[in-house]
């Protein structure tokens, strides 16, 4: 074991700082500071705060207590966050807010089964204009309208997921969020809308919106029927589905 601890003191910084960079959140906050003070100190640095992964905190704690805990985790990736992954955050304005205020790096927002709203999510899009990738897989809150504000903002947006649950997808009227991601979101080239209610017209939307298109998934749209003359318009794609 003297051996083994050793070897772990022999590392350069930066390998140790590599290697922290892939534990979890709570692992980074709780367990390697308690371990040493060389490895809190390491374990504070930026580097190790660029990409953030919070999956199920948000049931164990009361808002007040989770805004604390998103503080804490923000301030030390000093604006370098890059990815960033909340499951199931509450729709709470000052949550997305707050992520905003740190967000000058972010490519990369997860954000599934959230509670966030389309009031929401209008009033911080702008915020968010560097995101490429966004992640608003089974948010039932957010509609057309609130698509329409993701695209408008965040231009260079290359991959949405919007996968939904069957029986929410069959409460939206057909197509509306197919027409806002045609209309709004050119450069996608990656497209997940599993389940979405949507027609062969607004598929066809997508495609003449979304030129740069190279992987579509569709599975689960039970409205789209594609035929031979369907097929040969999107031979150019990688097609899931229906």
């Amino acid at each position: 074991m003297e051996k083994s601890f050793e070897a772990w003191k022999e590392l350069i910084p930066e390998a140790l700082e590599q290697i922290f960079r892939g534990l979890s959140v709570q692992e980074k906050l709780v367990v390697i500071p308690s371990v040493c003070k060389s490895w809190g100190r390491m374990v504070n640095v930026p580097y190790c705060w660029e990409e953030i992964e919070i999956e199920g905190w948000k049931y164990y704690s009361k808002p007040q207590t989770f805004n604390l805990l998103l503080q804490l985790i923000l301030r030390r990736s000093s604006g370098k966050l890059c990815s960033l992954s909340i499951t199931a955050l509450a729709n709470d304005p000052n949550f997305l807010s707050l992520i905003a205020d740190y967000s000058q790096s972010l490519k990369t927002l997860k954000l599934p089964r959230s509670w966030i709203s389309d009031s929401t999510m209008l009033g911080v899009a702008a915020r968010f204009s560097t995101v490429t990738y966004l992640d608003v897989s089974h948010c039932g809150n957010i509609s057309a309208d609130g698509l329409k504000a993701i695209g408008k903002n965040c231009r260079n947006l290359t991959r949405l997921d919007r996968t939904l649950e069957e029986f929410l997808s069959h409460s939206r009227h057909l197509d509306e969020e197919a027409s806002a991601i045609a209309a709004t979101m050119p450069k996608l080239k990656h497209l997940e809308i599993g389940y979405m209610h949507i027609s062969n017209n607004g598929l066809l939307k997508i495609l003449s919106g979304c030129p740069d298109l190279e992987l579509l998934d569709i599975r689960g749209c039970q409205q789209v029927k594609l035929d031979q003359t369907f097929v040969k318009k999107i031979s150019y794609l990688k097609v899931f589905g229906p």
